[in-house]
C-alpha cells in the first residue's frame, strides 16, 4: 500500500520510487518553477512563490534568495524562515567591500577540487561547526561565520546564472546536520538556470514601465535573454507592421531583419492562431486590458512550425500607438511539456496495473497535528502513541484517500474507487493501529520507506510499505 505525507497542507506531488533515474525525478519539479514563473508578471510575489517551493522539496527551514544589482550589491530580495537579526547582518553583502563564500559564489572564484564546491560553482555543508574547525583558513577563505553563528549547520549556496553571468544566489539553511545531499544540491543547480531566464524576464517587464526613454535599452536586453523584441504599429493598409525588430526575432523567424521590417507581424503566424493574434492586438493597441502571457505558433522561413509566448504592451513610438512585444521561443519548454505528459502516462498505466495494492494518500492533516504536539510538551512520539492509542485512529481518520489502483479494488472487494476512499479506518481492523503509529513515528524521523504488517477488518493481513513523495528528498 503506498502512502505520503506531503510537506505541506494539500501539496500534491508525483509519486517516485527513491531510486528512479534522477532526470525523471528533476521534470515534474523544474517544470513548477516553470508553472510559478508563468503565474507571474511582479518580482515580490514571483520570488515569494519560489521561496515557498524550495522550502518545500528541500525540507529545510530557511531559505532566500539574493540578487546581484548594478551598484554591487547582493541584498536578500526574499526570503523565509531567518530571523530579523540574521536578515539584518547579512542581507547588505556588496561585493566591492564584503569577503565571504556568498560572495565568492556570487563572483565565480569558487575552487571545484575543493569538496565543499561543486563544479557548478555550488557550496554545500552539513556541518558549519565542523567545516570551520577542520578546514585550513588559508584554503577555505575569509568568511564571516554569520550562519555558524546562529546555529546554521546545514548550508547551500547555489548560483543563479543566465549565459554564464552570475545573476545572484539561492541560500538554504537548516540548523539541523546531515540535511544537504549532493543530487540534492544538482537539483537546485538545474531550478537556478530556470531562475535565471525567468528573472530577466521580469527584471524587464517591471523596468518597461518606468520609462519610456529607457525602452531602446529593454529592447536590447531583451536579446542578451534569448528574448525577440519587436514594436508592431498599424498604417493604413496593414495591421501590425514590424516597426523595430531585436536581434533574437530574426534568429528565431529565420527572415533577416530588411525582411521583417516589410512585414506583418500576422504574416508570420500559423492559420490556427491568426484571428486570435490579430483580435489581441488591437485590443492592446487600444490599451485595453489583457492577460499577460499568450503562446502561439509562428511559421519561419522555412516552413517549420515554431510555439513562442509572448508578453505585451501598449506605448507611443514615433508619435504613434504601438505595441511592444517580448517574445520568447518556447520549443524547449513543450518538448518538456511533451516528456511530462508522456511520463506521467506511463505512471498512471503502471499504478493503475500494477498487481500490488497501490494507494495515494494526502497526510497533510496528519502532518498538521504531529507538527501541534511539541507546543503541547510532548517531545516523544512513540511514548506518546503507546499512551494514547485513540491518537492512532484520530490520525488515520485525518488521513485523504486520493487514489487506488485496481489491486486494491480487488484486495478489498470493493466495487469502485469511492467506497475506498472514505479512509483508512473503513479497511483498519484494531490491530492494524500500532502499525500505522509506527509509520507515522519512522515518517517524522525523516524516513523515505516505512513498512508495516496490517490485518484488514475482514481478519486480511497484508504488507504495508509508506513512500513518501519527492518533497522529502
Amino acid at each position: 500500500m503506498g502512502l505520503r505525507m506531503p510537506e505541506q497542507p494539500k501539496a500534491k506531488t508525483m509519486k517516485l520510487e527513491p531510486d528512479c533515474n534522477l532526470k525523471i525525478r528533476r521534470l515534474p519539479i523544474i517544470y513548477s518553477f516553470l508553472e510559478i514563473a508563468n503565474r507571474h508578471k511582479k518580482m515580490n510575489p514571483l520570488l515569494r512563490e519560489w521561496i515557498s517551493t524550495i522550502k518545500l522539496i528541500t525540507n529545510c527551514e530557511s531559505a532566500g534568495i539574493r540578487l546581484l544589482d548594478n551598484n554591487g550589491n547582493i541584498s536578500y530580495q526574499s526570503h523565509d524562515g531567518f530571523s530579523q537579526e540574521f536578515y539584518d547582518l547579512e542581507s547588505p553583502l556588496s561585493i566591492k567591500s564584503d569577503e565571504c563564500i556568498c560572495i565568492n559564489v556570487i563572483k565565480g572564484t569558487t575552487d571545484p577540487n575543493l569538496p565543499y564546491y561543486t563544479k557548478d560553482g555550488s557550496f554545500y555543508t552539513n556541518s558549519t561547526t565542523r567545516l570551520l574547525v577542520t578546514v585550513p583558513k588559508e584554503e577555505l577563505g575569509q568568511t564571516r561565520d554569520i550562519c555558524n553563528q546562529f546555529g546554521y549547520e546545514s548550508v547551500v549556496l547555489v548560483p543563479i546564472r543566465l549565459r554564464g553571468k552570475i545573476l545572484g544566489l539561492i541560500h538554504i539553511a537548516d540548523h539541523k546536520k546531515g540535511m544537504v545531499t549532493l543530487k540534492k544540491v544538482e537539483l537546485l543547480e538545474a531550478i537556478a538556470l530556470e531562475l535565471g531566464a525567468t528573472i530577466h524576464r521580469v527584471w524587464a517587464d517591471e523596468n518597461l514601465y518606468e520609462s519610456q526613454e529607457r525602452y531602446r535599452a529593454l529592447l536590447e536586453a531583451g536579446t542578451q535573454i534569448g528574448e525577440a523584441v519587436v514594436i508592431l504599429q498599424d498604417t493604413s493598409q496593414k495591421e501590425g507592421i514590424h516597426t523595430f525588430v531585436s536581434e533574437m526575432w530574426p534568429l528565431i523567424t529565420g527572415y533577416s531583419t530588411k525582411e521583417l521590417l516589410s512585414m506583418s507581424f500576422f504574416d508570420l503566424v500559423h492559420p490556427a492562431y491568426k484571428q486570435a493574434s490579430i483580435d489581441r492586438h488591437r485590443q492592446k493597441i487600444s490599451d485595453k486590458s489583457m492577460p499577460g502571457l499568450f503562446e502561439l505558433v509562428i511559421i519561419s522561413k522555412d516552413g517549420a512550425e515554431v510555439p513562442i509566448e509572448l508578453t505585451s504592451a501598449c506605448t507611443m513610438f514615433k508619435g504613434q500607438r504601438a505595441n511592444v512585444d517580448f517574445i520568447r521561443d518556447i520549443s524547449s519548454r513543450k518538448s518538456m511539456e511533451e516528456s511530462l505528459k508522456r511520463s506521467n502516462e506511463r505512471y498512471r498505466s503502471l499504478f493503475d496495473n500494477c498487481p500490488i495494492s497501490l494507494w495515494e494518500e494526502d497526510w497533510s492533516e496528519v502532518k498538521r497535528f504531529v507538527d501541534s504536539l511539541p507546543a503541547r510538551g510532548i517531545k516523544d512520539l512513540r511514548i506518546y502513541f503507546a499512551n494514547n492509542p485513540d491518537a492512532a485512529v484520530q490520525c488515520a481518520c485525518k488521513v485523504k484517500v486520493l487514489d487506488v489502483n485496481k489491486a486494491s479494488l480487488d484486495l478489498f472487494e470493493a466495487t469502485t474507487k469511492e467506497d475506498l476512499y472514505a479512509g483508512l479506518n473503513g479497511i483498519f481492523g484494531q490491530e492494524s493501529y500500532q502499525s500505522f503509529a509506527e509509520a507515522i513515528v519512522l515518517s517524522a524521523e525523516g524516513h523515505a520507506i516505512v513498512e508495516g504488517d496490517y490485518i484488514s477488518k475482514e481478519r486480511a493481513p497484508s504488507n504495508h510499505t509508506l513512500v513518501k513523495g519527492p518533497s522529502f528528498l
